[in-house]
């Protein structure tokens, strides 16, 4: 929801919905306040995107004639995948994705702090040298 000073960026379960018509509150998920930007160059055809992409973090953008916003999105890839991790782990095979999948917990695990990480990397290491055999 615009305004001269900010936006209320708001995030709502009812994907059906068009626009602010019939909005019910009680369906948001998230509500976030952001701080209006003005633009240096006009947007004519309206802009939202997902910039600044990274392993843990994005940025919602938004642009419009000569304002915008943006809204970072942060991900705790470590609680999200640990799950995901250990299940690979506990059923090492060839199975469709288990190389995908066991390359990106490698990759994961070698950013995790501590014994956890070092652990992860050494299964994820062992997973991997036999899908090469």
């Amino acid at each position: 929801m615009p305004g001269e000073e900010q936006w209320t960026v708001i995030l709502n379960s009812a994907t059906e919905q068009w626009g602010s018509y019939g909005h019910d509150p009680e369906l948001d998920v998230v509500r976030v306040d952001v701080k209006t930007e003005t633009l240096a160059r006009s947007v004519e055809t309206m802009r939202v995107g997902i910039d600044h992409i990274r392993d843990d973090s994005a940025q919602l953008t938004f642009a419009w004639e000569r304002s915008g916003f943006s809204v970072p999105i942060e991900v705790d890839v470590v609680t999200q995948l640990v799950p995901k991790i250990e299940e690979v782990m506990a059923a090492p095979g060839d199975s469709a994705g288990a190389r995908e999948t066991a390359e990106r917990a490698l990759s994961v695990a070698r950013g995790i702090d501590g014994e956890l990480g070092v652990e992860y990397a050494r299964m994820s290491e062992a997973l991997l040298a036999g899908l090469e055999d």
